[in-house]
């Protein structure tokens, strides 16, 4: 950002700053003050106990802390406000146990000043941002370390024209040891404008990152333009979409550098609560991951976040976002061990991972950034790539998985810049030949070039579909496709794929579909196919009672010559004989015969009830099953339970008991006993007490936990 530009920012900042702290009297017309003190209590005590020595271990941990927002609004003109606060936060810790007694202070404070001008056609901000942490514990030097923000925001939408948005800022990072000093400045434009039925849109991203300590740093600028088209002709019969875009990025980097090239954002993120139990497998958005917990509560299963990209993707490193204190996170952050995973099939229920070997992946925390950084062997072709690790009960609080981007490395030499270019065109045709049968034609083609590699790759896709309604209750559709890549010194591929699918609707109760895919990859000279045809039932069969039955074959060459071929069947249903009662019932049978193995068996199962019997109590059970001959490990069981009660649901005093237990074939128990208090002592003020009884079992070790909270919650 030009130094000038910043000290104007800064200066109107500080002046929104100064005006927004005046006395509450000056305040008093038009403005606002609020404050909440939040005020909270923890005690813990872990006993660890080794199954073969017989060895014990305690640990006792206390935490108080307390914290206090302010936040003053003022309203200077109509559509000009003014706001400014500050958070005050002090975390004191205290640790104890066999050979040692650790006390540490943690102080955090956070000011900040905005001046926002908001109106139909435009909206302008500047803000300053000052964070400061302080962190301190008796057997290592104290830690300082300083965030400055300066930040200004202009949006413009006028009628007619195109729409604007310019958000510039500029952070700095240092602490007091001479560490850390980096400087990171950040200029984003976007425009946008619609005229008919074409659509244009720009964005320029310019990323000036220096660590001065180290003497190294990067300037990353990005293009990024698109034209679009949609229309239809031959009243409506004829849909025709078209779009170009190109993104052109140069990156100046000082210093050697290695540099990470983020993959493409797909818009769709996974996570399996269990590892390597396709039942837990949930897909969420980018931003919805903080279901994962790997610290204290997550329990003892292996956990798993992943990304799903639309196209074959490289990758050679991960970063996984946290949200939870550093400190929490600092403490166990050496005992996570992290497993990355890929896989080039499209279905991640039935995918077959491939899994780097453990001395290949390389995993640190970053404190400043509150994420780790997990780097492994480069892929190439990967659909999905995912991580696995197992949750840390020890944690002095969660740790919740908040985001995860991939990236591809590059080392560079000083004065070597990378360039990248690339463009993409695509067209889609649809030409209705009546109310019962249309047909569409699909084309692609991307040109990507990457200098100093002297290295280009294109991709050529076409493909066409066909829908046809035989009749009001039966549909048919089939799709072909192909796709030819060339890259730079690497072999040509052609792929071929294909699918057909027939859909009949007996009755309202009663459907069927019959969907056949398959493909064909030439790599090279070398071949690989799969070919798969599936049968699904979906059956209403009463009143609360519906099932789901899957039969399905597939059969894959794979390039290295070895065949696979899978039998499945797969039974799911649903019950709910009473409103307030609800079983659910999956059963999976496989067999799998693989070139140069006996073929083997896949037994899962699994079982669960809910019963609600009053409001205020409700009931939970979950058995899992599997036996897996593929690695002869023989039945392996997991058992869930869970007891909620909450006698008082309404009014002021609040009182809820839950009771967790898992069980699983290898004798691995987790329980949990839970009560909790919620008292309403004025309309402002809340008093929560909460406690945690906890047993983990394991045929290493034994870990006790009792955990004592209580918080006090307030504001004005």
């Amino acid at each position: 950002m030009p130094q000038q530009a910043a000290r104007w920012i800064q200066l109107a900042s500080l002046a929104a700053l100064v005006i927004a702290s005046a006395p509450a009297s000056v305040m008093a017309e038009g403005g606002q003050i609020s404050v909440r003190a939040d005020l909270e209590y923890q005690y813990a005590d872990t006993e660890i106990k080794d199954e073969a020595s017989g060895e014990k271990t305690d640990t006792d941990f206390s935490r108080f802390k307390h914290k206090y927002d302010v936040e003053l609004r003022q309203e200077l003109l109509p559509f000009l406000e003014i706001r400014s606060g500050g958070i005050f936060e002090f975390i004191d810790l205290s640790s104890n146990g066999e050979g040692f007694d650790a006390d540490s202070h943690e102080r955090t404070r956070w000011l900040f000043g905005e001046l926002n001008l908001n109106n139909p056609l435009y909206t302008a901000s500047t803000a300053y941002r000052r964070r400061k942490f302080e962190f301190n514990r008796d057997d290592t030097p104290k830690l300082e370390r300083d965030r400055e923000e300066i930040a200004g925001l202009l949006k413009w939408r006028p009628v007619g024209f195109p729409e604007i948005d310019l958000d510039v800022d500029t952070t700095r990072i240092w602490d007091k040891a001479n560490t850390v000093d980096q400087t990171v400045d950040r200029v984003l434009l976007k425009s946008r404008y619609d005229y008919r039925d074409v659509h244009f849109d720009y964005t320029y991203t310019r990323l000036d990152t220096d660590r001065k300590i180290e003497d190294a740093g990067s300037l990353n600028q990005v293009h990024d333009a698109g034209v679009s088209y949609t229309d239809e002709f031959f009243e409506d019969r004829l849909q025709l979409t078209s779009a170009a875009r190109l993104n052109y990025q140069i990156l100046e980097p000082r210093g050697n550098e290695v540099v990470e090239r983020p993959t493409p954002l797909p818009d769709t993120v996974f996570y399996f609560a269990i590892d390597g139990d396709p039942n837990t497998l949930e897909l969420v958005p980018p931003a919805s991951l903080t279901d994962i917990n790997i610290g204290q509560g997550g329990g003892f299963n292996t956990v798993s976040v992943g990304l799903y990209f639309d196209l074959p993707t490289a990758a050679d490193r991960i970063h996984i976002g946290l949200d939870a204190d550093e400190t929490v996170v600092f403490d166990v952050a050496e005992d996570f061990v992290w497993t990355v995973s890929w896989t080039d099939d499209t279905d991640l229920e039935l995918a077959i991972w491939n899994t780097f070997p453990a001395n290949s992946v390389k995993a640190k925390y970053d404190p400043i950034e509150n994420r780790f950084e997990i780097s492994f062997p480069r892929v190439e072709n990967a659909i999905a790539i995912k991580v696995a690790t197992d949750p840390q009960p020890t944690a002095t609080g969660p740790i919740l998985i908040s985001r995860i981007q991939a990236f591809t490395t590059v080392a560079v030499s000083p004065g070597e810049d990378l360039e990248d270019i690339d463009h993409h065109y695509s067209l889609g045709l649809r030409w209705a030949f009546s109310d019962r049968t249309d047909a569409s034609y699909q084309g692609y083609f991307r040109h990507q070039k990457f200098e100093p590699f002297d290295t280009t790759k294109k991709t050529f896709t076409n493909g066409l579909s066909l829908r046809h309604q035989f009749h009001p209750k039966l549909v048919g559709n089939a799709k072909v496709l192909r796709t030819d890549t060339d890259e730079t010194a690497r072999d040509d591929l052609t792929n071929h794929s294909y699918s057909a699918s027939l859909r009949a609707d007996y009755f309202d109760t009663l459907r069927q579909t019959l969907t056949y895919s398959g493909f064909h990859d030439d790599l090279g000279g070398r071949t690989s196919y799969s070919n798969a045809i599936l049968l699904r039932t979906n059956a209403d069969l009463y009143e609360g009672w519906s099932a789901i039955m899957d039969l399905s074959y597939s059969a894959k060459h794979l390039t290295e010559g070895d065949d696979l071929n899978d039998a499945t069947v797969r039974l799911t249903t649903n019950v709910d004989p009473h409103p307030k009662l609800k079983f659910v019932f999956d059963y999976r049978l496989s067999h799998v015969d693989q070139t140069g193995r006996s073929s083997w068996l896949d037994h899962r199962a699994r079982f669960q009830g809910f019963w609600v019997p009053l409001r205020t109590l409700s009931f939970f059970a979950s058995v899992r099953l599997r036996d897996n001959g593929f690695d002869d490990e023989g039945l392996l069981v997991s058992q869930n339970y869970s007891v909620s009660w909450s006698p008082f649901p309404d009014g002021l005093l609040r009182f809820s008991v839950g009771y967790n237990r898992s069980v699983d074939t290898r004798d691995n128990t987790v329980s949990a006993l839970s009560p909790r208090i919620d008292w309403q002592v004025t309309r402002t003020t809340l008093f929560t007490l909460l406690s945690n009884l906890g047993t983990t079992e394991t045929d290493r070790e034994t870990i006790d936990v009792k955990n004592v909270r209580l918080t006090l919650r307030t504001f004005f």
